[in-house]
């Protein structure tokens, strides 16, 4: 287990205006050169959130920040933040945007959190607090009168800060550890250090203090009242520090932040002492006043009375405090979902704006919608949604929300159900913390129509046509139909290596269809080449050995400029496969970040998904031989690699039950009897003679697809698309072949599956497979010739104790961990595209990989193939300290890549 985490290291932000990318980026670069890891981001204003060219049309003086926007790639899950972050309001923001969410707070996107208006969180011992928006006297009292879309007045006067926050910031009681705003406490200015060399920095400041109009004096009372130990802001684009001494002899120390631009200081490190979990939470006195004042919320353009200590007097608030813990169990866990609910452009390109003939038609086009998260927050409150007149959808009515006992404590986050993936804030390297992924986008009203005539029920309502029928108090991967969870799941051939094009179609795809993909599987020939020496280790002719574009997501996490898949990406191997990586992660792992291989044989679940896999085509000369290939792979080794093994076929024939999807690279044999064969063999002619003698296909697989029976099987390796429906008694197996990936090639599509009994566990291992890997791996041979594993070498009663050890120790989901570790250094394409096997010498001997390494001492399996790591050949897995590899150690001193596998 990772150690405790005794001090909390945050990144501090000024206003970034939309380059979310660059701070990040360098914030990475900051923990490489310091060798230091940053756990938590503030950004204190002018985050600019926009999804879109509409959100930009809402932003005060949009044309000055639309090059800088990088903020879509976030929201649609094509990057995903290394650390978590908080955001509150400033000048320039998306305000349509915010504005759904703007009085409660909630995700904006994967694992960045808006505060709110104004907001109250704790994470761990830490209590973070935050007022948006810039002081404008005259809108001060005014309550939300702003009509949508925003006019260029109403656009100005929006983010400016009400009364109604700061009430609520003083109703607050007990310590408060860091205070976030926007705009300075006026009584700070008097503390600020070298006042003189900011005032010249920025002149009007100075004008202003001299004026006694810097600053918000309402914010005096937050500071004089909660004295936090911190107080960020980022209003005036200046870097600015000070120390407030109170009457008591407490300090805050203030920092403000200059804006993100090209110079490389523009954020500040806080350490803070930190204890307990790392969990995102409510404040459950933030929820109690949020309870109180939602009914007191006005939108009129009139002064509004403000709220008096009557409303909200302490005894009331301590009340309710009670109510709130009862109701919500005392678990506060803030879900980590993010509602999708408009389409983000690809590309800055699409960002741009338009003519302004063209830009009153995005204007107009405009439509404020109530978030899911949004309508779920307000349900469990039990309060009405003050904003309802200015929203697309009206009456919305509150429902109670069911919640359910998560397993794991500290690594599930709770809220509303289905409970969220995670909570998990802290992105470090463990076995316990599984991967975060993306949700998908709500179904519009034309698809809903869809499965109404395909005589679907539904659990929601609201109003017709609306695109928030299902999702208003349902999180947004999950549909409830007929009482089971639908999961939308892209599949595709060979890939070959070109995954740029792979992702481009799925995105095509999702597009055409308006629905994300949750996943995407990879049915073989993935080639995942790290460098040259990987491709002169797989089988294939010389003219098509290129590097491709795997390269660039295995270096992502580590070097700018790189890319990671944009949607968690599952898959096997084949007869073309980058075979010295693959058999490094046999029980399966990482290929890259979001990438996740399968092994020789595996079986996985994903959100309540069962997914089986075997890597490999049949071959039937070493189909009962061992895995006696020596590395580095030469001659007849580097085709012998990736035939299929009788071990692998032995392990997935103990799997019990039933399978949802399986995948395999080999076609099962016989199953061309029940599609169309007369159209497959005038697509593929040479395959007729195999047809006709029932020789094509793997002759094991029948077996399995007969023992498992699951609902889809995937295949590639022919090179063309084909369909068949395999029946078995009452039940009835979808067998779908893909292309490659090519110009008119059906290489890849979309499926709506249905889940059973789903699931909010993120990528999971399967107890029995496990178990099963338990008792098998010490049988696992590397000779010529291998015993054949059978009942009595490992029997299925041994199976079934076995499983339900593994259910007592590790739970019936046990998390697949993010721990994905560059072993390589990374690969820099040279001035010709191709690299040929004659440029680079021959790769090391076969090192193991961490993953494996890691996997193994974690559920007690067996080294199998320990003669062929030189570097473990006399290490054991007792938990003494192992050199993962000297040579590896040496090389990537310099990149600051950390490995597993330390202690």
């Amino acid at each position: 287990m990772r150690r405790p985490l005794d001090k909390l290291r945050i990144a501090v932000i000024g206003q970034c205006h939309g380059e979310i990318e660059r701070v990040y980026n360098r914030i990475l670069k900051y923990e490489q050169r310091h060798r230091r890891r940053v756990h938590l981001l503030l950004f204190c204003g002018s985050f600019l959130a926009a999804r879109n060219r509409t959100d930009l049309l809402q932003v005060h003086r949009p044309d000055r920040y639309t090059s800088k926007q990088s903020f879509y790639k976030f929201y649609k899950s094509e990057i995903r933040p290394k650390m978590p972050a908080i955001v509150i309001g400033g000048s320039h923001e998306a305000s349509n945007y915010l504005f759904e969410m703007s009085y409660w707070g909630g995700f904006i996107a994967p694992m960045i959190y808006y505060l709110g208006s104004s907001g109250c969180v704790q994470f761990g011992n830490l209590r973070i607090a935050g007022v948006g928006g810039m002081y404008n006297p005259v809108q001060y009292d005014r309550g939300y009168h702003e009509a949508f879309p925003l006019s260029k007045s109403d656009v100005k006067d929006f983010p400016a800060t009400r009364h109604y926050e700061v009430s609520k910031g003083l109703a607050l009681s007990g310590k408060i550890d860091l205070f976030m705003s926007y705009e300075w406490p006026s009584a700070i200015i008097g503390c600020i250090e070298e006042k003189e060399a900011v005032f010249q920095h920025r002149p009007s400041l100075g004008a202003k203090a001299e004026a006694n109009k810097l600053g918000n004096p309402h914010f005096d009372q937050l500071l004089h009242k909660h004295k936090p130990a911190f107080w960020v802001s980022g209003a005036f684009h200046t870097r600015a520090r000070g120390c407030y001494m109170h009457d008591d002899g407490e300090q805050t120390i203030f920092h403000s932040l200059p804006k993100v631009e090209k110079q490389e200081d523009s954020f500040e490190i806080i350490e803070v002492p930190f204890s307990g979990d790392p969990v995102l939470r409510y404040d459950p006195e933030w929820l109690a006043i949020l309870r109180l004042t939602t009914p007191l919320l006005s939108s009129k353009k009139i002064n509004c009375p403000r709220i008096t200590d009557d409303q909200l007097n302490p005894d009331l608030i301590r009340q309710e405090v009670e109510n709130i813990h009862e109701e919500f169990d005392g678990d506060f866990r803030i879900p980590l979902v993010c509602d999708k609910t408009v389409m983000p452009y690809k590309t800055i390109q699409h960002m741009r704006l338009t003519l302004p003939t063209k830009r009153r038609a995005l204007w107009e086009q405009l439509k404020l919608e109530l978030l899911p998260q949004t309508a779920s927050l307000l349900a469990r409150l039990n309060v009405d949604d003050p904003f309802s007149d200015k929203r697309d959808i009206t009456n919305v009515t509150p429902r109670p929300v069911k919640q359910s006992i998560p397993s794991e404590p500290l690594f599930d986050n709770m809220g509303p159900a289905p409970p969220p993936p995670l909570a998990e804030l802290v992105p470090d390297v463990d076995p316990e913390i599984p991967l975060q992924y993306r949700s998908a986008t709500p179904m519009d009203a034309k698809k809903l129509e869809e499965l109404k005539k395909n005589r679907r029920r539904l659990s929601a309502k609201a109003p017709s046509g609306s695109g928030l029928l299902i999702v208003q108090l349902l999180h947004d991967w999950r549909l409830t139909m007929d009482g089971a969870g639908v999961l939308q799941v892209g599949v595709t051939g060979c890939v070959h290596g070109e995954l740029d094009r792979v992702y481009e179609r799925l995105a095509q795809i999702e597009e055409r269809r308006e629905q994300r993909a949750d996943l995407l599987l990879v049915c073989g020939d993935f080639q995942a080449c790290r460098t040259p020496g990987d491709l002169q280790q797989m089988s294939c002719p010389e003219k098509y050995r290129d590097m491709h574009s795997f390269y660039k997501y295995v270096c992502a996490p580590y070097y700018s400029g790189q890319r990671t898949a944009p949607v968690l990406t599952i898959l096997i191997g084949g007869n073309h496969e980058a075979s010295n990586y693959n058999f490094e992660l046999y029980f399966g792992g990482w290929v890259a970040p979001n990438m996740y291989y399968l092994g020789n044989s595996g079986c996985v679940r994903y959100r309540g998904l069962r997914i089986a896999g075997i890597s490999g085509v049949y071959y039937p000369d070493n189909f009962n031989a061992g895995y006696q290939e020596d590395f580095p792979l030469q001659g007849r080794h580097i085709r012998s690699i990736y035939h299929t093994r009788q071990c692998e076929i032995f392990k997935l024939m103990q799997l019990t039950g039933t399978a949802d999807v399986f995948m395999s690279h080999d076609w099962p044999q016989r199953v061309t009897q029940w599609g169309d064969r007369a159209a497959l063999i005038a697509k593929k002619p040479h395959l007729e003679k195999d047809i006709a003698t029932g020789v094509l296909g793997n002759p094991y697989l029948p077996d399995i697809m007969d023992r498992l029976q699951p609902n889809y099987w995937f295949s590639a390796h022919l090179h063309c698309r084909f369909d068949a429906r395999v029946p078995h008694g009452d039940r009835v197996t979808s067998f779908m072949s893909y292309d490659k990936p090519g110009p008119n090639r059906k290489f890849m599509d979309m499926h709506p599956v249905p889940v059973d009994a789903p699931s909010d566990a993120p990528l999971c291992y399967d107890p029995e497979w496990l178990a099963i890997q338990r008792l098998t791996a010490p049988h696992l041979s590397v000779d010529a010739i291998a015993p054949l594993l059978s009942d009595e070498v490992v029997s299925p009663d041994a199976i079934a104790e076995e499983t339900q050890r593994i259910r007592n120790e590790f739970g019936d989901e046990p998390p697949v961990p993010a721990n994905f570790t560059a072993t390589v250094p990374p690969y820099t394409p040279g001035r010709r595209r191709r690299q040929l096997s004659t440029v680079e010498p021959l790769p090391a001997p076969l090192e193991l990989n961490p993953q494996t390494y890691t996997f193994m001492k974690r559920f007690g399996i067996a080294d199998p193939f320990h003669s062929k790591w030189p570097a473990y050949k006399n290490a054991s897995l007792s938990g003494r300290n192992v050199n993962v590899s000297r040579h590896l150690m040496s090389t990537l001193a310099t990149s600051s890549i950390r490995l597993l596998a330390r202690r």
